[in-house]
């Protein structure tokens, strides 16, 4: 997968700490400030990590001119100190993650190396999706997902706490409904309903495992729930068990042969 840059910021001591999580291959762009944004430039980058320290509300107004200037870039962001109204900004203002500090280093390594898999995944696939066709009847390009499908579901990972219209939907992919929900299944096996629940599920997963601040009512806000509980009959028949229990689970030892329990339909 084609590699960008990682803009690291942060003080001297943290990103020394930031830089031992990532392989040596990769290309790192090290700032120890928060009035970098001109140096960053305007090129496409694969990640940012932004630890604001104990300055969080200088943080969030550097992320919202980062997610200004490149609203699809994955922004991690840290900071020394917590509430739940921080937790809530950082979210609305474009974070990805969230941690609080100290933060378990391999926590923000599994996080740091998925959320770059998918971003280059994705970027891969957009460039394959907007390849002129070679041939009608080459076999081979009916495996390869049509841009506006692939639009959508870009759409749908950046849009998660927006309402997601069927009509909306179909217009980002310039098809009729009828043929939008036929083409959406064809290439994702999901309907988007469906789809865009898988989807709302796991991001919640990601915030209850991640972030002790956010309760369940939070996360389900913050994933497009209208209620919490729409919220937890979805998230329970998807994953066989409630947020309250899972993110029960994620403090307590699982005997064995429970997770297989709770994981069924």
């Amino acid at each position: 997968m084609q590699k960008k840059p990682i803009i690291l910021i942060a003080d001297s001591e943290n990103l020394r700490i930031y830089r031992g999580i990532f392989p040596a291959e990769e290309l790192l762009e090290e700032c120890h400030d928060l009035d970098v944004l001109d140096k960053i430039g305007d090129g496409d980058v694969d990640m940012v990590i932004l630890d604001s320290g104990f300055s969080p509300e200088t943080g969030l107004r550097f992320l919202k001119a980062l997610k200004t200037r490149k609203p699809h870039t994955p922004v991690i962001f840290l900071t020394d100190v917590s509430s739940e109204s921080i937790v809530i900004r950082a979210f609305r203002t474009g974070a990805v993650e969230y941690f609080r500090k100290p933060v378990s280093l391999s926590a923000l390594k599994e996080t740091a190396m998925s959320l770059l898999s998918l971003k280059r995944t994705e970027r891969d696939r957009r460039k394959r999706a907007h390849r002129p066709a070679r041939d009608e009847y080459d076999p081979s390009l009916t495996s390869v997902m049509p841009s506006g499908i692939f639009h959508v579901i870009c759409h749908i990972d950046d849009n998660l706490k927006s309402s997601l219209s069927l009509e909306e939907l179909a217009g980002k992919a310039n098809l009729s409904k009828f043929h939008f929900c036929r083409t959406f299944k064809k290439y994702t096996g999901l309907t988007p309903k469906k789809f865009i629940s898988l989807r709302r599920v796991e991001r919640a997963k990601i915030l209850l495992k991640q972030n002790e601040d956010m309760n369940v009512s939070m996360v389900a806000y913050e994933v497009g729930f209208c209620d919490v509980n729409s919220f937890i009959k979805t998230f329970r028949i998807i994953t066989g068990s409630t947020p309250y229990s899972y993110k029960k689970s994620l403090k307590e030892p699982v005997a064995p042969g429970q997770m297989a329990n709770n994981s069924s339909p």
